[in-house]
């Protein structure tokens, strides 16, 4: 039981390896500069007792950044809307009316500046494991997607992504 935590950081460094060679992968098919960019996974999970918060739980690439096991409210993240609605949600800085819907309560002042100050997007997988169990897998980076305006390219993009965070391959 003691290594099970050790094993699915391991996952997700695995998977946060992998979705960041698709999208450099993106990059060379689309023939744009490859820009340096930092790609980061995480498992949000439900904090008890009334599940009105999620805490990223394990993850990859947060190393030394402030918002490594961050808990989030599910009713005024991005992170709770795709918990809420059930449903994969990509927000990018590029896009203010999504984006900045989000921790926007007087409240939530401490978290907005906890969290990772380059963050350009994130995309929030909704994962049911068993009947009582869901999870939200986050995948985000610093670096916009130059392919931000190209709808049906993203949308491809996105699926090979979401692909490889519920399926592994």
């Amino acid at each position: 039981m003691i290594e099970l935590p050790r094993i699915i950081n391991d996952k997700c460094e695995t998977v946060s390896l992998r979705c960041h060679g698709l999208i450099s992968a993106s990059y060379v098919a689309t023939e744009l500069d490859e820009p340096e960019f930092v790609t980061r996974t995480a498992i949000a999970i439900p904090v008890a007792p009334r599940y009105r918060t999620v805490r990223l739980e394990f993850s990859s690439g947060y190393n030394d950044l402030s918002d490594e096991r961050i808990t989030l409210p599910l009713e005024r993240s991005l992170i709770g809307r795709s918990w809420n609605e059930n449903e994969t949600l990509y927000a990018s800085k590029s896009d203010p009316t999504v984006w900045n819907e989000s921790l926007t309560a007087p409240q939530d002042r401490w978290l907005r500046k906890l969290i990772w100050k380059d963050l350009n997007w994130v995309l929030c997988v909704p994962i049911k494991i068993d009947e009582q169990t869901r999870v939200i897998v986050t995948l985000d980076s610093d670096k916009p997607l130059a392919f931000d305006q190209d709808a049906q390219q993203e949308f491809q993009f996105l699926k090979n992504v979401e692909r490889e965070l519920l399926h592994g391959r």
